[in-house]
């Protein structure tokens, strides 16, 4: 797996969207993608700090930054338990589900009520 592409792949998805389209005062927020024993910050590879554990945020320097385990079960039914939840508040603000399912690859944003 070649972390850094995950997350320069994930960094251009994030940049392709209108935060403040889906609800007012709403941005990204940094974030990571981590291994067991590497992580990707700012676009840098670094040995993953101890406090990368779980899918979930953390607070490092002073800023929360929301961080994946790359290497995490994917089985797990976590995933679609919170894209479901994610997918009923988008629909309710939008009127219209954002949320594109790519079987075998996952899920992306749209910003075209067509799809």
């Amino acid at each position: 797996m070649d972390l850094k592409n995950w997350y320069d792949r994930v960094r251009e998805q994030l940049d392709r969207l209108d935060f403040p389209a889906l609800w007012a005062g709403f941005a990204p927020c940094p974030f990571a993608l981590y291994t067991h024993d590497t992580a990707v910050l700012n676009g840098e590879v670094m040995p993953r700090p101890a406090e990368f554990y779980g899918n979930t945020s953390v607070c490092r320097q002073g800023e929360y930054l929301a961080i994946w385990n790359m290497e995490a079960d994917s089985f797990s039914n976590a995933v679609r338990v919170h894209i479901a939840t994610l997918r009923k508040k988008l629909k309710q603000a939008l009127s219209y589900d954002p949320i594109v399912t790519r079987i075998g690859q996952g899920y992306c944003l749209s910003q075209e009520e067509s799809l």
